[in-house]
């Protein structure tokens, strides 16, 4: 009998035991302090920069969508960001996001109409410059408030925009480059006719589009122009 209670002992000592260890409370875990940002949106012209601090982040920085805008770091916590094309990205920090948007540093004229793959409706609705001509598969206005650019058209395919076409005259050389440095990114061409480009988002974007400049000048309406043209890859008519 003595041995039983002497067994029934021990078990009752080993589950208050159990039980005690259950009731132990778990080591509390460090917790990571919050990201800071000395702001949380930036707003700059192409060539600008603007001085930021990140604290509390130990992870390598970096902008979504460097054509549009760079990040360097210049301290401890101090970084420097660089407008480099008209657009908007973003930093992500992980619980926190900065915001970054890049205007134009020129302006000449009113950007186009970008209503890729739509109809001559929403560019009728939207567009502030003469409508001179309605042709079936092109608009062409006139542009009465800008020295440099005189003519733009929009063309269509299966009626459906896929190209515009700027005629920026041709004693604007200067004014021509500073436009496409705010606005695309050059690419390498082996064309002796044409200077390439491209906007500056990814070319997986229905927004995307291709750039085209004549090296020499064109003629339209008995006057030269430097003939800039934006093509959409998407809608653009296939050549077999």
């Amino acid at each position: 009998m003595k041995k039983i209670l002497s067994i029934l002992l021990l078990g009752a000592l080993v589950i208050m035991n159990y039980g005690c260890k259950d009731d132990d409370p778990e080591p509390v875990k460090p917790t990571k302090p919050p990201v800071i940002l000395s702001t949380t949106s930036v707003t700059l012209k192409v060539g600008e920069t603007k001085n930021i601090t990140i604290q509390n982040y130990d992870t390598t920085v970096f902008v979504d969508n460097t054509n549009i805008a760079s990040v360097d770091k210049m301290g401890d916590i101090d970084y420097k960001i660089t407008a480099r094309k008209v657009g908007k990205t973003f930093i992500n920090l992980g619980s926190k996001k900065l915001n970054i948007n890049v205007n134009k540093y020129y302006f000449y004229f009113r950007d186009p109409i970008f209503t890729w793959g739509e109809g001559k409706n929403p560019i009728k609705s939207y567009e502030l410059r003469s409508l001179i001509s309605d042709e079936p598969n092109a608009l062409v206005y006139r542009e009465l408030n800008s020295d440099e650019l005189n003519y733009l058209i929009y063309n269509f395919y299966d009626y459906k925009l896929y190209s515009i076409s700027l005629y920026i005259l041709s004693a604007k050389t200067s004014e021509l480059g500073n436009y496409l440095n705010d606005y695309f990114v050059q690419i390498a061409s082996t064309s002796p006719e044409y200077d390439m480009y491209q906007s500056p988002i990814p070319s997986d974007d229905p927004m995307f589009f291709n750039v085209r400049v004549n090296k020499t000048p064109q003629v339209y309406n008995d006057k030269e122009y430097w003939l800039v043209e934006l093509t959409n890859p998407n809608y653009a008519p296939t050549t077999k």
